[in-house]
């Protein structure tokens, strides 16, 4: 039997022509077909009869999905990488996506923002030492756009992600489409919020408006434990950039993108300051903030560390509702608490050994992708004064339970919108312990 081997590549309309020199004694020839140009998936194979000369392979016999095959690199240089580890985020996630045009012609940030994509891959992998080089087969489109996002722990979101710009680039099954996406420290802005005595300021917040027009709106991240912060910008543009906490803010400042030694101040002279220990020890990890950080939440909270168990409030004559949120060495706990005004008790000091610990629950919502959105709040046992209810959503994409859910009776309304009336309102218990709601059995009628 004669050995040989000869190869073509399809055409648009998927037709195909091979001339094969065969001894007379072959009476068939082994066919082999590759979805694209790499040869992973594995190929379709079938032997096909030489008689008469002029084969025709019908379509249903190769039923081959259009697909074509994309090499993403991900390249970070040496000094963002030091910066964005020195914050510390974790992730690195890649998305191909088909963005579809929005119906004016004219783009401005709004419709930028408003523009629908499609996602055809995403990758997520762990931080390491950069490139970072995926082979992806996707399926066939004229134009895509690629990007790829530098990411914290889900507790720690309010950090901010470092995103590249978004590359697009046209596809065909012949060649193998490369998306090139970079991290420079060019395009980022990136420094440390401290005090007036040089001590770090954590989970302050940094606002990094552009200078220029049309912003869509100020862009505000969080510094780290150690007051770090580091945000993506466009190269070349300029931003006004301030840090403030409770209040407190430092001197606005222009700062073109690719600054990365910056030093904001925000002294915390004018605040209150209030003491959190545990049996008399300064607590050294813990949120007291104006809502809940553990009751409803998809994440763990992030505690900033305060080695002293100090922390900063905006002084008020009035009493102020806070939540006050730790962990115990075995779980988060989260209470109500209720700061007295200035007057009453110009320093302020709370012990969490002497707040009574509160069993807590989760809430698994069984949804579908496109459901409709879950609204619960609590009814019964009531809120102590000066507290409003309790209340979560529960996310009809988000395939995770709801964190620290207090029992109680809940009335839960099922909707699209909260701005329309919902499409069912029931009241359910809920238990210290797993809780499942179904949608469907929500909207049954009773």
């Amino acid at each position: 039997m004669l050995e040989g081997r000869a190869s073509a590549v399809s055409g648009s309309d998927g037709a195909f022509r091979l001339d094969v020199e065969v001894a007379p004694e072959c009476a068939a020839i082994a066919l082999v077909v590759h979805p694209g140009c790499w040869s992973e998936p594995a190929p379709l194979s079938r032997l096909v009869p030489l008689a008469p000369l002029d084969s025709t392979i019908e379509g249903a016999d190769y039923e081959v999905p259009a697909e074509a095959d994309v090499r993403l690199r991900v390249s970070i240089d040496e000094t963002a990488v030091a910066w964005i580890r020195r914050v510390g985020h974790q992730v690195l996630r890649a998305k191909i996506v088909e963005r579809e045009s929005p119906a004016s012609g004219v783009r401005t940030e709004v419709t930028e923002f408003l523009t629908r994509t499609n996602t055809l891959a995403s990758i997520e992998l762990p931080l390491a030492d950069p490139p970072a080089e995926i082979a992806l087969r996707i399926s066939m489109r004229e134009v895509i756009d690629g990007y790829a996002e530098i990411v914290p722990a889900d507790s720690h979101v309010r950090l901010g992600a470092i995103r590249t710009r978004r590359v697009r680039t046209a596809l065909d099954r012949q060649t193998v489409a490369q998306l090139d996406l970079r991290i420079e420290a060019r395009s980022l802005i990136a420094g440390r919020v401290v005090n007036q005595d040089g001590q770090p300021l954590a989970a302050a917040t940094v606002a990094l408006p552009r200078l220029e027009p049309p912003p869509l709106g100020p862009r505000r991240i969080a510094a780290n434990d150690d007051g770090w912060f580091v945000a993506a910008a466009a190269a070349g543009d300029t931003h006004v950039v301030w840090a403030s906490h409770e209040g407190a803010e430092s001197a606005r400042l222009h700062v073109p993108v690719g600054t990365v030694d910056l030093e904001l101040l925000c002294s915390t002279a004018s605040l209150r300051r209030v003491v959190v220990t545990h049996a008399s020890e300064p607590l050294p990890r813990f949120e007291l903030t104006r809502n809940h950080s553990l009751f409803g939440k998809y994440a763990s909270p992030w505690l900033p560390v305060r080695p002293d168990g100090v922390v900063w409030l905006r002084p008020k004559r009035e009493a102020e509702a806070r939540y006050l949120c730790w962990h115990d060495g075995t779980t988060f706990q989260e209470a109500p608490i209720l700061v007295p005004g200035m007057d009453d008790a110009p320093t302020f000091a709370i012990d969490v050994a002497q707040l009574p610990p509160e069993r807590r629950g989760v809430l698994y919502v069984e949804n579908t992708p496109d459901g409709p959105t879950v609204r619960l709040s609590r009814v019964q046992p009531e809120s102590p004064p000066g507290f409003g209810r309790l209340g979560a959503t529960a996310l009809p994409w988000k395939d995770a339970p709801l964190l620290g859910i207090l029992p109680g009776t809940y009335e839960v309304k099922v909707g699209t919108s909260p701005l329309e009336p919902p499409l069912a309102t029931v009241l359910v218990e809920l238990v210290a312990a797993e809780n499942r709601l179904r949608v469907a059995d929500l909207l049954r009628p009773r």
